[in-house]
């Protein structure tokens, strides 16, 4: 049985126009627990910086009492007039509930474009939070949220493909992922063959002849049992390399029997990917 992994992946960066990569002014509110919230904005800034996304820090500071207090009182839908204004609302309310000498966290976070109307909506918890970990949770809901924006964005689902001049990376890999792996003897036998063959050296170098008169002394031989070593060496080492490198039988087959093909798609930001995965077996 033989099965082989088929990735193809196709990225590309595509921009409708130059002023599509310029930075995209936007509104930021966090509000909720004051512990929490200061390390949550913090982070959710940072992510917003880079990713393109530049925070009016004077519109936000404007809105932010009112904005809050509507969420708290009311549903998104009836702050939409609240909402309203000429830039995108990433509004975060922080939920933190402290027992036990641990505080639970939950962040849940709300994308509104600039009519007030509620685009997305993600949560993310954080048990026994500390400050890593807050922003860990933070990069994930607004990851997340990011992601439900733009699979509602209209052409979402069909994005465009690579046209001339457009810059883009085509990668693939045909990999075996069961390939007929050469038996462990082989390697054994490999590996002791070079060893006998470097013990039959060493014991080559360390041979001395048999003195002579008057200084005549008595020599073990070490040049016969070496030589054996070594030839012995040399042929296993030989086998087993033989059998490393020895390719599939001729009976084998070498066709798949059967496949599976999985298309998938993505557009997120101005970027494009797509791709197959494939199973034959």
């Amino acid at each position: 049985m033989r099965i082989f992994t088929l990735v193809v992946a196709l990225a590309a960066c595509l921009y409708a126009t130059p002023a599509a990569a310029q930075a995209q002014p936007t509104r930021l509110v966090v509000g909720g627990d004051p512990s929490s919230a200061v390390t949550v904005k913090g982070t959710a800034l940072r992510w917003l910086a880079a990713r393109g996304s530049v925070v009016d820090e004077a519109a936000s500071k404007r809105d932010a009492s009112a904005i809050a207090e509507c969420m708290v009182q009311t549903s998104a839908a009836q702050c939409k007039g609240t909402i309203a204004s000429d830039l995108p609302l990433w509004f975060l309310s922080v939920e933190a509930d402290i027992a036990d000498r641990s505080t639970n966290v939950v962040i849940v976070a709300r994308l509104f474009d600039a009519a007030g109307a509620l685009i997305a909506s993600e949560r993310q918890g954080c048990e026994r939070c500390n400050v890593d970990s807050l922003r860990r949770a933070t990069d994930d809901v607004l990851g997340a949220l990011q992601r439900a924006a733009d699979a509602q964005a209209p052409g979402a689902a069909a994005p465009p493909t690579a046209m001339p001049g457009d810059a883009a990376i085509i990668a693939s890999s045909l990999r075996s992922t069961s390939a007929r792996r050469p038996p462990a003897w082989a390697w054994g036998v490999t590996i002791g063959g070079g060893a006998a063959i470097a013990t039959g050296v060493v014991l080559i170098a360390l041979h001395k002849e048999p003195g002579t008169l008057p200084l005549k002394r008595v020599d073990t031989d070490l040049r016969t049992p070496g030589l054996v070593l070594g030839g012995i060496g040399i042929a296993a080492a030989s086998v087993g390399i033989w059998r490393l490198l020895t390719p599939r039988r001729a009976g084998e087959a070498t066709q798949p029997k059967r496949n599976a093909i999985a298309p998938f798609v993505d557009w997120s930001a101005g970027r494009a990917t797509a791709g197959i995965v494939g199973v034959f077996r």
